[in-house]
């Protein structure tokens, strides 16, 4: 028979806003049935309780921040971000992607 060919892609990270849950490579909340957010393979899902950090996350995607940013902007020292600890930090880092988002010509997700 044929071998099994596994992907060598890294498996897409979804967050349910709602359920405070991290899956991977899904459409569907298997708790509430909503869509999920797709936010990369890199990023770490706060624990469950951690509420400051799951607002903070609700707020960076309705604001439409870009969890995807190439990896090029990251190697030439164009963005090196962390996840912010507070709200206010949040604000700050939406302004500076938009910023840098306008200087290099590309469009605002949410402006799609």
């Amino acid at each position: 028979m044929f071998p099994t060919i596994r992907s060598t892609m890294p498996s897409m990270k979804a967050i349910c806003l709602n359920c405070r849950i991290g899956l991977h490579d899904s459409h569907t909340c298997p708790k509430c049935k909503k869509p999920l957010f797709h936010i990369g393979e890199n990023f770490r899902t706060p624990k469950k309780t951690d509420t400051k950090k799951w607002k903070i996350l609700e707020y960076l995607v309705q604001e439409g921040y870009d969890f995807h940013i190439c990896k090029h902007a990251y190697d030439q020292g164009n963005i090196s971000e962390k996840f912010p600890n507070t709200m206010e930090q949040a604000k700050r880092l939406i302004q500076k992607r938009k910023d840098y988002y306008k200087n290099i010509n590309w469009k605002w997700p949410r402006d799609y």
